[in-house]
């Protein structure tokens, strides 16, 4: 996986977190249960399979993704993860250069930003894993001005379980 596919899944990450503004449910992900409850997703959250679709077109083949939102509150969870025979390093840098993450924003393995675009704020994780095959993973947490304080709360429990790269079905 080189650095300009790991831009453009992050980029891909911001745009589509952005873009769930107003996104409503629009069918199930049974698939993914067992990922939502593993990351703490709260109840009222519905799938949102037009995200993942989009998220997935925009990205290489063998892309996944995963979106849950409360659209009435105006707050989103998405993660996307990619994975391509490469370099780690490099995709490191480029995961950290999509998010905007400063250098030494990571921790246990984690790459952490903060979201602000189009209308939402929140935060962003990535993890790079693997030897010549890596994986790279990014999660984005947002919530527009509707109810700031509940999505924040919601995020917060979600980044609380989502200490680890998740695993996409």
């Amino acid at each position: 996986m080189d650095g300009r596919g790991v831009t453009r899944a992050v980029g891909m990450l911001i745009a589509v977190a952005a873009g769930c503004r107003g996104a409503a449910a629009d069918g199930a992900q049974p698939a993914r249960a067992d990922l939502r409850a593993a990351i703490g997703v709260p109840a009222a959250w519905t799938a949102l399979p037009r995200v993942v679709a989009a998220a997935t077109k925009a990205m290489n083949q063998g892309a996944k993704a995963a979106a849950w939102g409360d659209a009435a509150a105006g707050c989103y969870v998405v993660i996307v993860s990619a994975t391509a025979e490469g370099d780690g390093d490099d995709a490191r840098d480029a995961l950290m250069k999509g998010l905007g993450a400063a250098p030494g924003k990571a921790t246990a393995g984690a790459i952490e930003a903060e979201v602000r675009a189009k209308g939402v704020k929140g935060k962003a994780r990535g993890w790079v894993t693997g030897g010549r095959v890596v994986s790279a993973t990014a999660a984005a947490c947002v919530g527009n001005d509707r109810e700031p304080e509940a999505c924040a709360k919601a995020c917060d429990a979600v980044w609380a379980k989502l200490v680890a790269s998740p695993v996409i079905p």
